[in-house]
């Protein structure tokens, strides 16, 4: 009888240390993205992802509104949040992404971030002043910025995951994924808050931003993986 109590606590003693283990490991793997290794991408990444949550959370919320807007002017019933524009809208994320796939290994990393995301500042600016009245002119250019925010969105996955050496890689993947969410948070606030004008120059601002910190990271296209 002794002898199985002391197997059992031996047993739990064990189970104890690997968790301690593995929680130990997860500090330090986090520690190293703030090392002077990883410091300078870790930062730039960090304000890529809370603006990139913010500005493509804030796109669905905002579209669904300016278009139940545009209808409201035809006097007919409509719900608050026009659903279909999304839907609409959502679906050329297919074409954003298929159009990265294709010229991120040829222009590399960064720089289809930048094209992609200079585009999306254009398609919100014609969205703010050249679209007017015209619900069919406003479905296209929303529906040109919800492709080029994705196709950039799915490039800085691929630039976050080839920064960092296997170790802490999927580290500074979590990291960056779970920071994003502060930006997706804040953005159901502002949009209900601010006037669309102001939304979409706010989103201007922050693609631009995305853009001048993406100039700073590290280019590893056909560069080998450690």
């Amino acid at each position: 009888f002794t002898d199985e109590r002391y197997y059992k606590k031996k047993k739990h003693n064990s189970n104890g240390m690997k968790f301690c283990n593995i929680f130990l490991e997860t500090i330090r793997r986090y520690k190293l993205l703030f090392s002077s290794v990883y410091i300078r991408e870790t930062l730039l990444l960090t304000i890529i992802w809370i603006c990139k949550g913010l500005v493509n959370y804030g796109m669905v919320f905002l579209i669904g509104r300016m278009s139940a807007v545009h209808n409201s002017k035809t006097h007919k019933a409509v719900c608050e949040f026009d659903y279909f524009a999304n839907l609409s809208s959502s679906c050329t994320e297919f074409i954003g992404a298929y159009f990265c796939g294709n010229i991120i290994d040829r222009i590399g990393r960064p720089m289809t971030v930048v094209i992609l995301l200079s585009l999306s500042c254009i398609s919100l600016f014609m969205m703010i002043y050249i679209t007017g009245d015209s619900i069919m002119m406003l479905h296209i250019w929303e529906a040109i910025t919800r492709a080029a925010l994705f196709g950039a969105s799915t490039a800085i996955w691929v630039v976050t995951s080839e920064v960092y050496n296997t170790k802490c890689r999927a580290s500074g993947v979590a990291w960056m994924f779970n920071i994003s969410r502060f930006g997706a948070m804040t953005s159901a606030y502002l949009v209900q808050n601010l006037t669309y004008n102001k939304c979409e120059i706010l989103f201007i601002s922050l693609c631009v931003l995305q853009i001048f910190c993406t100039l700073f990271l590290t280019d590893n296209t056909h560069k080998h993986l450690t």
